[in-house]
């Protein structure tokens, strides 16, 4: 805080004005709550990559993700009666945890879309949550835990495309071999029981092997489901390698984690609005550092992902109080 307010003084002289202590920053979050974080979020963190912007783009789609984590929360009974507590045979975690649930544009890692649910319902009963935010033109890449032709569904009918491997325990209705060795194949939504409703849903799927062995998953028999069904169009080998684009959205997750300090470290906020109003506005914060990261990669033509995250929050620390002594001069 002494360090955030350092360039202020600049401005506002005054000796007679003291830093705020802990306290009065607590009551002042209380007073503000989360809906100006949460509607600033929305307004704001929206996708910004170009046709230029290089990886932003595969098939003529943009390229998004889905993905979740879960964070450590404060350990008070609001916060575990609201988000739950992971628990297994030898009795329950030290911490409530939260769940975050994300919708990331691939090629500049911007966190466009979050919701914040309990830890221990499925992490797929959140994504329906953010396809408010898909957009016609959109290709969407889903790990096998978003895995469901009922999601699959909806995201066509908003005129947008999947990607997303396929769950090792989903029998597909095979129809027939493509050129490019895929294959369609039906596949029946289900509801939250698992009973199969509605009409099935054609798709592609393809299979294939790593052989690298230095790789994760050597050897295992990888299946990606898709909606976009023409081998002509968009062949098999161009779909596997699109697909591990997703791993931005774990770049992303670990960047926060990393070096926001959230893996592991003990969100401090004492209530469920607190603790929803701390995390957009880390999200916020991370928005806008990528965001300049963007900046200062676009004029190049240079990849974001070139750039170091960790150097990015050092410059950005570091400039802060100096941003803010130049305030005086660029207002005189």
């Amino acid at each position: 805080m002494r360090k955030l307010a350092q360039g202020l003084r600049y401005i506002w002289p005054d000796p007679r004005l003291r830093l705020p202590g802990a306290s009065a920053i607590s009551q002042r979050r209380k007073q503000l709550g989360v809906k100006p974080l949460r509607r600033l979020f929305e307004r704001v963190c929206q996708p910004r990559a170009s046709k230029e912007t290089p990886g932003a783009f595969a098939f003529g789609l943009r390229l998004m993700a889905i993905d979740s984590t879960v964070e450590k929360v404060a350990d008070t009974f609001a916060n575990a009666l609201t988000f739950g507590t992971p628990s297994n045979q030898h009795g329950s975690a030290a911490y409530p945890q939260v769940r975050g649930i994300y919708l990331l544009e691939c090629a500049t890692h911007l966190i466009v879309d979050a919701l914040f649910r309990p830890y221990r319902p499925h992490e797929l009963q959140g994504a329906f949550g953010l396809l408010r935010s898909i957009r016609p033109g959109m290709l969407v890449l889903l790990d096998r835990g978003f895995h469901s032709a009922r999601l699959i569904q909806v995201i066509r009918a908003l005129r947008a495309h999947v990607l997303g491997r396929l769950a090792s325990n989903v029998v597909p209705r095979y129809l027939r071999q493509l050129a490019d060795g895929s294959y369609l194949a039906y596949l029946y939504p289900e509801d939250d029981t698992g009973k199969q409703v509605g009409k099935p849903r054609l798709l592609r799927i393809i299979e294939y092997t790593i052989t690298d062995p230095q790789r994760p998953g050597h050897g295992e028999v990888h299946r990606l489901v898709t909606t976009l069904l023409n081998p002509r169009t968009v062949g098999a080998m161009d779909l596997i390698l699109c697909y591990h684009e997703r791993w931005e959205i774990e770049t992303a997750i670990d960047d926060i984690d990393t070096h926001k300090r959230l893996c592991d470290y003990t969100l401090r906020s004492q209530t469920p609005d607190e603790v929803e109003q701390e995390l957009y506005g880390i999200l916020l914060g991370y928005y806008a550092v990528r965001a300049l990261m963007l900046q200062a990669a676009e004029p190049v033509g240079l990849d974001s992902d070139r750039l170091s995250f960790t150097h990015a929050i050092t410059l950005v620390t570091d400039a802060t109080h100096e941003f803010q002594s130049l305030m005086p001069r660029m207002n005189s």
